[in-house]
């Protein structure tokens, strides 16, 4: 009985995620700015919040991800959206 299979397919991936908080630029506590402070986003990325979507056309793939962007379109929070092309092949058949 033959477990591998030699089924390729391709799917698309459409990737996000936000920046991490920038606590250098966080009041000390005594400050009285403290409690008024909005935290600024950082240059690094927050990788709690990374997320991925998996589509099985590019057209999906690529309205998901517009409308993501145009839905986020001003916030600062976004750091990317990129959309992966992904060549898949079982390599192991457990069950």
């Amino acid at each position: 009985m033959k477990l591998m299979s030699n089924n390729i397919s391709t799917q698309y991936e459409v990737h996000y995620g936000d920046w991490d908080i920038d606590e250098s630029k966080i009041p000390d506590e005594n400050d009285p700015l403290y409690y008024d402070y909005e935290c600024e986003p950082s240059t690094e990325l927050d990788i709690r919040l990374i997320k991925s979507k998996i589509f099985f056309s590019r057209a999906a793939a690529d309205n998901f991800a517009k409308k993501l962007l145009k839905k986020r379109k001003d916030d600062k929070w976004l750091a990317y959206i990129e959309i992966k092309e992904c060549i898949c092949k079982v390599v192991d058949k457990l069950k």
